[in-house]
C-alpha cells in the first residue's frame, strides 16, 4: 500500500549497507578466477593446461553460483524491511508484502522489551494486537540511514530507545493532540 500524507520518518536499508552485502556477494569471484591458474600444470610449459584450466574454472562457477544465488535473495529479500511514519499513519514494508496501520486504529506505541528485538516499535492496536516492526531495533540502526550519533549512542547504552521508535511515539502524541 501507498504510504498516505506527509512522509515525517522512513527507516530503511542504507545504500551503505546494501553495497557491503553485494561485496560480500562479490567476493569469492576473485578467488574462483585466480586459483585455477595454481591447478594442473602442463609438464612443458608449467602453464595450466586448457582442460584442467576450463574444469577449474566450470567447477569454480558451479559451486560458487548457489552460493551467489542465496546471498542475492538475503540482500533482496533483507533491503525490503522498511517502516514509514505519515501524518496519516504507519506503514509496516517487510520482504513479501506491506501493511498499513492509520493513526485512529493505534491505542499506544512503545519499545519493545523483547531481548533479541530491544527497542524496536512495537504497536498496540485499538483490536489489541501487538504489531513488532523489527527493522527498528537497536541491533539494526548501523543498517538504517541514521546519523552515526545514533549508532554510537545505542551501542553505549542498550537501553537507548532508537530512533524510529521515538519518531513513532512523537508522531502518535502529535495525532492525539490532533495536530495533524
Amino acid at each position: 500500500m501507498a504510504a498516505q500524507g506527509t512522509v515525517l520518518y522512513r527507516a530503511r536499508w542504507s545504500i551503505l549497507a546494501q553495497i557491503l552485502w553485494a561485496l560480500l556477494f562479490l567476493a569469492p569471484l576473485p578467488l574462483i578466477l585466480i586459483l585455477p591458474l595454481f591447478g594442473g600444470r602442463d609438464g612443458d610449459s608449467g602453464l595450466p593446461s586448457g582442460a584442467s584450466l576450463l574444469l577449474e574454472l566450470a567447477l569454480g562457477f558451479l559451486l560458487w553460483s548457489p552460493l551467489g544465488l542465496v546471498l542475492m535473495v538475503v540482500l533482496w529479500l533483507n533491503s525490503r524491511f522498511a517502516m514509514t511514519i505519515t501524518t496519516a499513519g504507519i506503514e509496516r514494508r517487510g520482504p513479501f508484502g506491506s501493511r498499513w496501520i492509520a493513526w485512529p486504529s493505534i491505542s499506544w506505541i512503545q519499545p519493545s522489551e523483547d531481548w533479541f528485538l530491544k527497542g524496536a516499535t512495537c504497536v498496540v492496536t485499538t483490536a489489541g494486537e501487538r504489531i513488532t516492526l523489527r527493522f527498528t531495533a537497536s541491533r539494526y540502526t548501523a543498517f538504517r540511514n541514521e546519523p552515526f550519533s545514533e549508532s554510537l549512542a545505542v551501542m553505549k547504552d542498550h537501553l537507548t530507545v532508537p530512533l524510529p521508535t521515538r519518531v513513532a511515539i512523537d508522531a502518535h502524541q502529535r495525532h492525539l493532540r490532533r495536530e495533524f
